[in-house]
Formats: C-alpha cells, structure tokens, sequence
C-alpha cells in the first residue's frame, strides 16, 4: 500500500538543523563585527585626542618661550591671537573653532556619532554648549581648568585650561584629561 520512495533529499528537520546552526554562526559574525567596529572608532577618535594634543603643546611652546608674540594658528575673530592682549576664553575658542569641520570640512568628525557631527567643543562657546552632541561619547571639549575658572578672562600670566574626551555620553575619561598652562 505505502510505497517508499527512492529520492534522495533532506527532510524538514535536517534542513531546519542547518538553518539554525547558521543564524548562530551569523550571529557571532556580526558581534564580531560589531566589536571591531567599535575599536576602530574608538581608536580614531583617540588617535584625533592625541594629535589635537600634539598641536597645542606645540602652539603654547611657540607662545610660552616668546618664539613669537601671536598664536601661529589660532584666532580670535579676523585676526591671531596675541598674548597679553586676549584672553584665555578668546584663546580656547580659537583652538575650538581651528577643529571647527563647518569652517574646514577636512577636520575632526566625532566617528561615533552619524553623518556629520563635529568632535572638537569649546564650553567658552554659546554655539558649542547649545550643541546637543557637545558631552557626547567621542566629543573632546575644551575648558577652563575647574580649579582656575577666573582664568578665563586674563591676558597675562599662568592661565589654565583643559582638554577633555568623553568615553560615553556625559563621562569624562580621567586618563585622557590634560591640563595646559598658558604663560
């Protein structure tokens, strides 16, 4: 009555064994991913940190041994920022807006953040601290240094700032924060 058949094929359970075995491998694909993703962005964000570090060490040893009397990139509305005639918040706002990508698109992008969100924040800056992205994970923010906040008018004499760098949305990473002295 029953006639076995002879074809040769998977049945139903095999087919679904199979199916589910590669959801598992996809899905630990995409962790992986996921992982190293998140590496990289993290690593080019800290290798911008660094650079931008680089920069104002260099930019304040040119100020601080009286190599030259302005700031030789930073600026301060039309013109470069001279010690012992601008301020310490005209100082930190120029160094935020030399990173600015709306002045110079090929500068700092925060890589955690989508499309195009600059990475580089001043807190002396009404239009950086309005900025909803400004304490974002990723976002380097420029400041007075907390135990100097009087600093921030002065034109002369030890001035105090910081470079800070956010590891998650509102957290400061303590390892990364550098304080400057400006002569």
């Amino acid at each position: 009555m029953y006639k076995k058949s002879n074809s040769k094929g998977f049945s139903l359970f095999e087919l679904l064994v199979v199916i589910v075995i590669i959801s598992i491998l996809s899905g630990l694909g995409f962790i992986a991913f996921k992982t190293t993703l998140d590496r990289t962005k993290e690593s080019l964000a800290i290798s911008n940190l660094i650079n931008i570090d680089e920069f104002i060490r260099t930019e304040l040893f040119v100020i601080n041994h009286n190599i030259i009397n302005s700031a030789p990139h930073i600026k301060t509305g039309n013109e470069k920022w001279k010690n012992e005639v601008h301020s310490l918040n005209q100082f930190i706002s120029g160094l935020s807006s030399y990173f600015d990508i709306y002045l110079d698109p090929t500068n700092f992008l925060n890589p955690f953040q989508p499309s195009r969100v600059k990475q580089v924040y001043s807190e002396t800056l009404q239009s950086d601290t309005s900025d909803p992205y400004y304490k974002k994970k990723g976002s380097i923010l420029f400041r007075l240094d907390p135990d100097h906040t009087d600093h921030g008018s002065k034109t002369s004499g030890n001035r105090f700032f910081q470079m800070i760098y956010f590891e998650e949305d509102n957290v400061i990473n303590p390892q990364y924060t550098k304080t400057y002295t400006l002569e």
